[in-house]
């Protein structure tokens, strides 16, 4: 195999996605039966996708051990491919280029923050 196990990443992928589907799920029960306002919208938008990069980047950096940082940060970047490519495929409108970089840096960011802590969560170092 080469230098990244690709089933490692898959599986933080799948993490990934799967808890920003239940953060999404769980925020609009919040915005139906609460009186949260809708104005939480414009900052959840951006916390649900960087928390489930955070905690999708998680598991492959602590199964990685000490390639968790690279880990991470490659969960982040697929993930955001993924979430680029949904977005041109799925919705045709203006893309503002800076909104894209802010998105990708957030990501990024996110993927950073798991892959550290999850090699101060693994057993290998």
């Amino acid at each position: 195999m080469g230098y990244l196990d690709y089933k490692i990443l898959a599986k933080g992928l799948v993490l990934t996605f799967s808890a920003g589907l239940i953060s999404v799920l769980a925020i609009t029960v919040i915005l139906c039966w609460s009186d949260v306002s809708e104005d939480t919208l414009s900052i959840v938008s951006w916390a649900i996708p960087f928390g489930a990069v955070l905690l999708g980047s998680l598991l492959p950096a602590k199964m990685a051990g000490g390639k968790g940082l690279i880990y991470g940060a490659t969960t982040a970047f697929l993930g955001f491919i993924i979430l680029l490519a949904g977005k041109i495929f799925w919705f045709k409108g203006t893309f503002i280029l800076s909104r894209i970089i802010l998105r990708f840096s957030l990501l990024l960011l996110g993927g950073i923050l798991g892959g550290i802590l999850g090699i101060g969560l693994s057993e290998e170092k």
